[in-house]
């Protein structure tokens, strides 16, 4: 996971968001902008309140994916309900579960395979360019328990237990969470039915 610190998104000043990106072409750049709950600058307390307030814009650095994760470059992303307890600190406040400066929000969503760890690319399924839809939820890939049952295995929900979260421009992710999206769906729909469908799922047939 990358780390987010103060230092680093407070410097970076000269992020373009009207510049385009196509997988393959375009540079990845070394910041990006985010959706974001932060740290108060000077006292380091939560800054948790309205989401309409609380939630601001930052700059933060686009991270390398390792060997079994992918960069992917954000089309769209859904907003749930873990987004407003993170930003309004409601029941609690995730910045007790980590020591990062800001926490960016969303779980889950589509976008375009932008660069891909060594192990991913030596597996074959994805290749830069893909789209693809963002399941948020993370396992450790390495537990021999992940066969029996993923939610066992440091099971956590990217963008609410962890601070990186897909409403971003450039989303670190996990080979397992990339899969190929429905053919008959808008890119909004795409983006936002991933994590509620999978909620509904569980509730019912686990």
């Amino acid at each position: 996971m990358a780390r987010y610190t103060r230092v680093e998104w407070a410097a970076a000043s000269d992020v373009d968001e009207r510049q385009a990106f196509i997988p393959g072409i375009t540079a990845i750049p070394p910041y990006q902008l985010a959706q974001a709950v932060v740290r108060d600058a000077d006292t380091g307390a939560h800054c948790h309140g309205d989401p309409k307030d609380a939630e601001q814009e930052v700059v933060v650095p686009v991270a390398e994916p390792s060997a079994n994760q992918a960069l992917v470059y954000m089309l769209a992303s859904e907003l749930n309900y873990n987004d407003i307890w993170a930003i309004t600190g409601m029941p609690i406040s995730l910045f007790d579960e980590h020591d990062e400066d800001i926490h960016i929000t969303g779980s889950g969503g589509v976008g375009i395979v932008a660069s891909l760890g060594e192990a991913l690319q030596a597996e074959g399924r994805l290749t830069v360019g893909d789209i693809v839809t963002i399941y948020p939820g993370v396992s450790d890939l390495l537990d021999p328990a992940a066969g029996v049952d993923p939610m066992v295995t440091d099971f956590h929900m990217q963008g609410y237990q962890s601070p990186d979260g897909s409403h971003q421009q450039f989303l670190l992710a996990d080979g397992p969470q990339l899969l190929t999206p429905p053919v008959n769906l808008s890119m909004e729909a795409a983006g936002s039915y991933i994590l509620p469908a999978g909620t509904a799922y569980r509730a019912l047939f686990r």
